[in-house]
């Protein structure tokens, strides 16, 4: 995702050790454009509509600031057009006071002519610049912490790359040699680091970032050896079907980017379903079927993001190494239904 930050109301306390700085900013959500008809001011019906209803779905959001920027074409003087893009600006800020947006919430600027989209040649680009935009802006707390990457062996810090994401960004970054990293996080939200190096299996840590609470990050990561495997965490599937939850789709990544750290590996891709409180499925029933079927979904999407097919393979276990034998929630059939990547060998 891309995403702007407006930094402002720096606080000048320091937290000593991991966290240094906390801070508020401005995170981008979305830009939304009304137009205008030549030499006017007033709102056309179907842009009151527009801010009409951005004004009910943002009402009950505090945090959530308007920024409005209003234009004009280059016909006329500069000074008459800047007055003209004044009164645009202020017909968006009333429909949304109107809408019941606080007026402290709302940001007004007026360009006149002065940032045109297009080069006013035609009367098609002169449209487009009789315009005004409407940016909103999330105010977060943000705060930067300290982490290490360690072996889980030696416990010693590596160099690793590691993925940074919450519900609104992601991040990536390398560590420095000792595995050393420096992080900004959102405050009371929770955080997906994601973990790699060449060597080792990947890791992800979950967690909620608190300001003031979140001390030094730690994630350790086991080097790589015949016969390890590391679960592709997050990984879930629809209930008796082969195809991945929505919110599981991208961390197909996992597996990817440890292929590719990793060319000398040979690799198992292991799929599992949920059966609890059941014998062992027979692998000629459909549901070890489906375990396999899983696991092919993982190696298809390794194989067409380029990783050789001589260094895959891929089984299914049925239900003959669930997580929770018995399981009964949710939370505990999800984890049932997963894929692990294995090491065959080391080469």
């Amino acid at each position: 995702m891309t995403i702007r930050f407006l930094f402002c109301f720096l606080i000048t306390a320091q937290v000593a050790g991991a966290q240094s700085i906390t801070f508020d900013s401005m995170l981008w959500l979305r830009q939304e454009q009304v137009l205008f008809d030549f030499r006017k001011h007033e709102l056309r019906p179907e842009a009151d509509s527009l801010l009409q209803k951005l004004g009910k779905e943002y009402l009950e959001q505090p945090l959530v600031f308007w920024h409005i920027g209003a234009h004009t074409d280059a016909i006329g003087s500069n000074g008459n057009n800047r007055k003209l893009s004044e009164r645009r600006a202020q017909s968006v800020a009333s429909a949304l006071l109107l809408a019941g947006i606080p007026q402290e919430r709302i940001r007004v600027d007026d360009y006149g002519e002065e940032k045109p989209l297009t080069a006013n040649a035609t009367e098609e680009d002169r449209q487009a610049n009789r315009r005004a935009t409407i940016d909103l802006y999330l105010q977060k707390k943000y705060f930067y912490a300290e982490g290490q990457i360690k072996d889980s062996v030696t416990n010693k810090g590596i160099l690793a790359e590691i993925v940074v994401k919450t519900k609104l960004f992601q991040d990536s970054m390398q560590t420095d040699t000792a595995g050393r990293f420096r992080v900004l996080l959102p405050d009371k939200e929770v955080v997906v680091i994601d973990a790699f190096a060449k060597g080792y299996l990947f890791e992800t840590q979950v967690f909620k970032a608190e300001a003031g609470k979140t001390k030094l990050l730690s994630i350790k990561v086991p080097p790589v050896k015949t016969g390890a495997s590391a679960e592709i965490k997050n990984l879930y599937f629809h209930g008796n079907e082969a195809r991945l939850l929505p919110r599981s789709e991208p961390e197909l990544y996992k597996a990817l980017r440890f292929c590719e750290l990793n060319p000398e590996l040979t690799l198992e891709i292991a799929g599992h379903i949920n059966r609890p409180n059941a014998p062992n499925v027979l692998e000629s029933s459909w549901d070890f079927d489906l375990s396999v079927r899983r696991a092919k979904v993982v190696y298809d999407y390794l194989i067409e993001n380029g990783i050789p097919p001589k260094r895959l393979q891929y089984k299914g276990y049925g239900n003959w190494q669930m997580r929770f034998p018995k399981a009964n929630t949710a939370l505990q059939q999800e984890m049932n239904r997963r894929v692990e990547i294995r090491i065959l060998k080391t080469n």
